[in-house]
């Protein structure tokens, strides 16, 4: 997890590490993760996994993930999801992160919206839990934030991080908050366009220029 919740005062930038998985487009992703569902044993940096978007914009979108000595696997299916994002817990269950076209109800009138969810398995219940985060979190991200078996202590030191742009902040919540606690990381920055560990292993963010912050 980040220190304190907070940025560095002295940012190192660095070379991304793409070989720790970076995501390339909204329906593309790439991470790493174990040799296959449900099986850490081989660490959360075995190999590197592909996220696609399937059908993005129609009633039938899902979201489907494979690696390299791994099948094709169905992580989720819901209609109309536009843009997403993956990662896996530390027992290598799929964790997603999506925006969908949606519309809700102002004043008697339906208006559109592209509202955010995130999919995940909850210890609590046992299952995979769907949690509405709202329609105002833009560029979604979820990564582990040092998946490497070696260096990290994953219980103590490491976490799953949802990363977000909303309305006009930066904000990141953890898996051990169970995502329910956001912290605020960044006043008035534009969208988020990667997040990953750098050459440094510092986990790096990297932003939309202003001027595109309405073009995304």
């Amino acid at each position: 997890m980040i220190p304190e919740n907070r940025l560095s005062t002295e940012p190192v930038p660095g070379r991304m590490i793409y070989d720790l998985g970076v995501e390339t487009s909204p329906i593309l992703d790439y991470k790493p993760g174990g040799i296959s569902i449900q099986d850490p044993t081989k660490g959360l940096d075995y190999q590197i996994w592909r996220g696609r978007l399937l059908g993005p914009g129609s009633d039938s979108s899902r979201i489907v993930i494979d690696g390299r000595y791994s099948p094709e696997y169905e992580v989720f299916q819901y209609p109309y999801m536009v843009e997403f994002n993956f990662s896996f817990d530390f027992s290598m269950r799929p964790i997603a992160v999506f925006l969908a076209n949606e519309t809700k109800d102002v004043n008697g009138q339906e208006v559109p919206v592209q509202n955010c969810y995130l999919y995940w398995f909850d210890n609590t219940l046992g299952d995979f839990d769907l949690i509405f985060l709202g329609d105002v979190i833009r560029t979604p991200k979820l990564l582990v934030d040092d998946p490497r078996m070696v260096e990290s202590d994953f219980y103590n030191l490491s976490d799953v991080c949802l990363v977000y742009w909303s309305s006009g902040n930066l904000y990141v919540r953890y898996l051990r908050d169970r995502f329910t606690e956001a912290y605020l990381l960044k006043r008035n920055v534009p969208y988020v366009e990667r997040v990953g560990m750098n050459e440094f292993y510092r986990l790096q963010f990297e932003l939309f220029r202003q001027a595109d912050v309405c073009g995304r």
